[in-house]
């Protein structure tokens, strides 16, 4: 299989983008040329469709649509250059697995402009941080009034207890919260936000929705923005990742072609599918992988119509999202799934199933500076269950007492281990209601355990990289 360079496939990468995105020439010509912000241009490239997909989807469901002068892709474009820029810098994705970044699309009174601003999320900013080589282990926590605290400093963690499952209104009034940050030499950094600074910050945030929706989550959000600026108060020592140069396939739309003969025999005509599937095929590491995952994407749409009617772009990406962490599309690896989202436009989004979250962890492939994870272990509590505690570890143990009725769910764990490290994490039926709430279609009332067992890992994924 031959290798093109990026620099002789420029004139084909601009007409390919041109049939993915409704964005004028010139704005695709701007993106296309800030790949070389990144050390490999290629990942730059896979980087920058990821963003491309997310502002499509975002400009076509605006307001006023494709037209609307606040979407995305009538940002001015000096400030998309300037905002993918910092994306380059910040080592931020927009892709749909582990997004760490986000666009905001502002009216500038002095210009008179659109302007665009890309920054981190809160877990975004604490991967960065991992990646500078700053801390190994971000915890935040609220602390409410019926809670026993007791703060040590800023060197030392806070002796803190309470009913981890509780929900938030069982534990009183939040008085504050505060973020403890190991480096990877085991120093401990804790930050305290008072109940007033919180209330101050949560009055400064440009939408309270989220804040009503997400109560805990927001505050607890808030006291790691507060704590990121003590982390770089020490000299940076970038975690040494070595990466293979990403070196693009060509011939790939050959690799397929006696697969979408047998397709347009059994009267599945994909023909016009064939270039997305192929461009996509492109970042993979290998034809083999290439081809294989080809011919799963192709199969699926084959077999499910309303997936034809997807935005190309949205299909495209599901292939190269699973070429970024060399993931399976198939049904029968259980690493990933995908939905419709029908939201004024149809695309295709994917997400990652219990196997593929297990998989991505285990292979170490976002490593940063805490060593790779060796084991995961995840619990349901339910009220009728017996729970005791390890003293040294903290980690439970939970005795189920009626396997016919274990009573109401209170929420669960995932304990997570990396070499000899252990960490635990408490997820709340709380929090999973909310999940639940914001879900769309019958799985969780038809599986209610299986449910809350998917939720429970979702809501703890990040923490386990």
């Amino acid at each position: 299989m031959s290798v093109q360079s990026t620099q002789s496939q420029a004139s084909t990468e601009l007409e390919i983008w041109k049939a993915f995105f409704p964005a004028t020439e010139v704005y695709i010509r701007t993106v296309l040329d800030c790949a070389r912000y990144w050390v490999d241009e290629n990942v730059g490239l896979r980087e920058l469709f990821f963003f491309m997909s997310v502002a499509t989807a975002d400009s076509l469901r605006a307001e006023k649509g494709i037209n609307d002068p606040r979407a995305p892709l009538n940002a001015d474009l000096n400030s998309v250059r300037e905002s993918l820029y910092a994306l380059a810098n910040i080592q931020g994705t927009f892709d749909p697995f582990l997004p760490t970044a986000y666009y905001k699309v502002r009216f500038d009174t002095k210009s008179g402009r659109y302007l665009m601003n890309i920054c981190l999320n809160y877990k975004g900013r604490v991967h960065l941080a991992k990646l500078n080589g700053l801390v190994k282990c971000v915890t935040p926590a609220l602390v409410c009034k019926k809670d026993k605290f007791t703060y040590n400093g800023k060197r030392m963690a806070p002796e803190h207890t309470y009913p981890q499952l509780a929900p938030l209104s069982e534990r009183g009034d939040v008085i504050g919260a505060y973020c403890v940050a190991t480096r990877p030499d085991g120093e401990v950094i804790v930050t305290f936000v008072n109940q007033n600074e919180l209330e101050q910050l949560k009055s400064m945030a440009e939408s309270q929705e989220f804040h009503q929706q997400w109560p805990a989550k927001m505050l607890m959000k808030s006291a790691i923005n507060q704590a990121e600026r003590e982390w770089y108060t020490k000299e940076m020592a970038p975690v040494n990742i070595e990466h293979e140069p990403l070196l693009r396939l060509s011939g790939t739309k050959a690799l397929i072609e006696p697969f979408m003969e047998l397709l347009n025999e059994q009267g599945k005509a994909m023909d016009k599918f064939a270039k997305i599937v192929a461009y996509a095929m492109t970042f993979f590491p290998d034809s083999h992988s290439a081809r294989e995952e080809g011919e799963n994407l192709l199969m699926m749409l084959a077999s499910n119509p309303a997936m034809q009617k997807c935005k190309s772009f949205s299909i495209a990406r599901a292939l190269l999202v699973a070429s970024k962490y060399r993931i399976s599309l198939s049904k029968t690896k259980e690493q990933t799934y995908t939905t419709i989202l029908k939201s004024g436009v149809h695309t295709l989004e994917i997400d990652l199933m219990y196997q593929g979250m297990r998989d991505i962890a285990f292979s170490g492939i976002t490593n940063t500076s805490r060593e790779k994870v060796t084991k995961l272990q995840a619990e349901l509590i339910y009220s009728k269950d017996r729970v005791l505690f390890d003293p040294s570890t903290n980690i439970p143990h939970v005795m189920e007492q009626d396997l016919q009725d274990r009573g109401d769910l209170l929420g669960g764990f995932v304990v997570i281990t990396r070499s000899e490290e252990k960490e635990v994490i408490f997820v709340s039926a709380e929090t999973m209601a909310k999940v639940a709430d914001c879900s769309k279609g019958n799985v969780k009332s038809t599986w209610p355990k299986q449910y809350a067992r998917k939720t429970l890992l979702r809501q703890t994924f990040s923490s386990w990289l």
